[in-house]
């Protein structure tokens, strides 16, 4: 049965197709309410009668929960739930979920794009050509390939498989390191090589982190492992 009068509060600035998309599936009797400006004000003032919220990056604090007080869910468009008051939530028996995996494809494509630009010094260079600059025998003499290159992955999750699915095509060395072993079959089809997490930053050319943000990992790269 579908609960009728809910209220949802859209405490982020979803882009207008996301919006339409959001409109199109929740029931019509629910109701919808929309931050006017990215400031405080403006979601304390959207959660006020608030049932759900839908959220991305805006943090969803102490001060923020207990401004909602009808509150009951919280969906997080995204994986990491780093930017909420877990605890609160925990103690007012609010629910929080994620979207596992919703977008590791974009993501470690993202990932993939800045390894290739850092490679290839890119952002240098086009600021040089826009100006009029272009050292050929300069970028030849400076810029990288990651064709057989050792790439260490740390978090091997959703993302982090897609990142080593991707760069297989680069012929590159890929090791990881992550609590859970990959699954043999992948293990065996990517060339996986697991290590523990200094083996992977003495050993790598290429770092790529893929890792929730809590206390166990904030931090995990110190200035003693770079």
């Amino acid at each position: 049965m579908i609960m009728e009068n809910i209220t949802v509060a859209i405490i982020d600035h979803f882009a207008p197709a996301i919006l339409e998309k959001i409109r199109k599936k929740i029931p019509q009797t629910w109701q919808i309410s929309i931050i006017s400006e990215n400031t405080l004000k403006a979601r304390k003032s959207a959660l006020k009668e608030a049932h759900v919220t839908l959220m991305m990056a805006a943090k969803l604090n102490n001060e923020l929960l207990q401004s909602a007080p009808h509150l009951l869910y919280i969906q997080k468009m995204g994986a990491g739930v780093d930017n909420i008051d877990i605890d609160y939530c925990k103690e007012h028996h609010i629910g929080v979920a994620r979207l596992n995996a919703g977008n590791d494809i974009p993501v470690a494509e993202h990932t993939v794009m800045m390894i290739l630009a850092a490679s290839r010094n890119l952002i240098y260079f086009d600021q040089q050509t826009r100006i009029g600059n272009w050292g050929k025998e300069a970028a030849r003499g400076s810029t990288k390939q990651v064709h057989g290159k050792t790439v260490g992955i740390i978090g091997l999750g959703a993302i982090g498989r897609r990142v080593a699915k991707l760069l297989q095509n680069f012929d590159a060395r890929l090791i990881y390191c992550d609590p859970v072993p990959a699954p043999e079959e992948l293990s065996t089809l990517l060339k996986l090589e697991r290590m523990g997490l200094d083996d992977i930053i003495t050993s790598s050319d290429i770092i790529t982190l893929h890792l929730p943000l809590n206390t166990e990992t904030k931090g995990i790269i110190t200035s003693e492992r770079i």
